[in-house]
């Protein structure tokens, strides 16, 4: 609010001046405000007779892609990673989380996202000829990231090692814990204690905001993902899922859904989701929208 400009002491009369000390001690609205009354229930009213109406709580975008970077791409860096950029920033996404993706091809798409305000992390599970070194998972915010977490996750020896990356970042306007993973295909290669770690390490960051995502590689009936799924989606956990009755296929090869991107229930609401076809990969974009309560 703008002080009115002070008046020439010679020239301000003595009512005026009370006046402008009443306005400045009562804090009342400048010529430019609605005047405004208090309705029933302390609903700011303006004199027009139309409530104020609170602004709509902001939709956070997110995706997971296992991107084949190395099987189907053979660790081809220029047409993969412009690819796979141009995808994060046309579905205008806050969170995004990749798999099997080369470190090579990460550093492609963290340059070509970084003029987009996005930060990108990488981790490796393991080293791949096609990719000519590491390969792993990776996350991109659109945002600032802090704290950067890599937790190896139970395995059998022989088999490719399982990690689960996690950051701080601002989602939203507010303080997130996102990390993605992609667990073992078989039961054979530890998947069932693997989803129990994730489970037991994000637990306690169910009271608070946290998105994780990922290629979980199980069907949805599967219950090593109980531990994650909330009640009103039949799990014993406190997360929400993008796509709730879990019906969307995400992998083309055999049509089954294995990819999933999970929201603490306590602080998002409203999943919807969408799968997006590609040749890039065998399997589909996956995206949707969770919104921050």
């Amino acid at each position: 609010m703008r002080s009115p400009e002070p008046a020439r002491r010679s020239l301000m009369p003595i009512a005026a001046l009370a006046a402008t000390v009443i306005l400045l001690v009562t804090g009342a609205a400048s010529v430019n405000e609605p005047a405004t009354n208090i309705a029933a229930g302390g609903e700011a009213v303006p004199e027009s007779g139309r409530a104020v109406r609170p602004a709509p709580a902001p939709t956070v975008r997110v995706m997971s892609f296992n991107t084949c970077g190395a099987a189907c791409n053979d660790g081809e860096v220029p047409r993969t990673a412009a690819y796979l950029a141009r995808t994060v920033i046309a579905q205008r996404s806050e969170v995004v989380f990749l798999q099997e993706l080369c470190r090579s091809q990460f550093r492609k798409i963290q340059s070509l996202t970084r003029t987009r305000g996005y930060q990108a992390i990488f981790a490796a599970q393991t080293r791949s000829r096609r990719c000519g070194g590491d390969f792993g998972v990776a996350l991109l915010v659109r945002g600032k990231t802090w704290g950067k977490v890599v937790r190896r996750l139970p395995g059998r020896p022989g088999f490719e090692r399982r990690v689960l990356l996690g950051a701080q970042a601002q989602v939203a306007g507010r303080q997130t814990f996102v990390a993605v993973v992609h667990t073992s295909p078989s039961v054979r290669a530890g998947r069932p204690r693997q989803l129990r770690a994730v489970a037991d390490f994000l637990r306690p960051y169910a009271s608070g905001p946290a998105i994780v995502g990922g290629d979980f590689n199980t069907l949805p009936g599967d219950p090593g993902l109980s531990g994650l799924l909330s009640r009103t989606a039949g799990g014993t956990g406190r997360y929400l899922e993008l796509d709730q009755l879990r019906r969307r296929p995400t992998f083309e090869t055999v049509s089954r859904k294995i990819d999933y991107i999970f929201a603490s229930e306590s602080s998002f609401a409203s999943p919807a989701a969408a799968g997006l076809r590609t040749t890039m990969s065998d399997h589909r974009i996956y995206v949707g929208t969770f919104r921050a309560i």
